[in-house]
């Protein structure tokens, strides 16, 4: 539409004298377009995103929006390293992982919150043996003294808690998903 009706893309682009796009890396071609055109009067253009979180490539995310946004608009780059909300043992886990990506620029979180608190890292063959590795878990803090609304499990989508429920229910450990209907 603002291709094929070059008054309608004026009237689009008169009405924004600058375009601040959060959660940048989320953005795919269609968006990526879109913005191109509404920002080409003004180029009063600010991107804000973590090129470390389109490992996902979420909805037809692609990283080199992102990480062409310098070159392409010749924009100042901001780096904000400092993590305030994880542990050191998260901080380290998180730059040794994202390292492997390929498509980044190269840089390393901060620590700001101290060294206290436990982090590992578990590898399952199947979503089942996942749940319920994670229901073990919640039954072991639950023996430890720590009440359930203390303890909580992070999906990255709804569609990853299935066989944790499941393996919840089958221990008979109560449960809320946050959001849910």
């Amino acid at each position: 539409l603002l291709v094929r009706h070059p008054d309608i893309l004026k009237e689009w682009q008169a009405r924004y004298r600058a375009v601040l796009v959060d959660e940048f890396q989320d953005v795919n071609q269609a968006q990526a377009e879109i913005l191109d055109l509404l920002t080409a009067p003004h180029r009063n253009y600010m991107a804000i995103g973590d090129d470390d979180q389109t490992i996902y490539e979420w909805r037809g995310a692609d990283p080199s929006f992102i990480l062409n946004f310098e070159r392409r608009y010749h924009a100042q780059v901001y780096f904000m390293t400092e993590n305030f909300r994880c542990k050191a043992g998260q901080i380290v886990l998180a730059n040794g992982v994202i390292r492997h990506n390929q498509k980044r620029r190269a840089k390393e979180l901060q620590l700001t919150q101290g060294f206290d608190g436990v982090t590992a890292v578990y590898a399952h063959g199947d979503t089942e043996r996942m749940g319920n590795t994670i229901a073990q878990q919640v039954k072991a803090a639950q023996a430890e003294g720590l009440a359930l609304k203390e303890i909580a499990v992070l999906v990255r989508v709804y569609a990853q808690t299935p066989p944790v429920e499941q393996a919840l229910i089958a221990l008979d450990i109560p449960y809320v998903v946050e959001g849910d209907l």
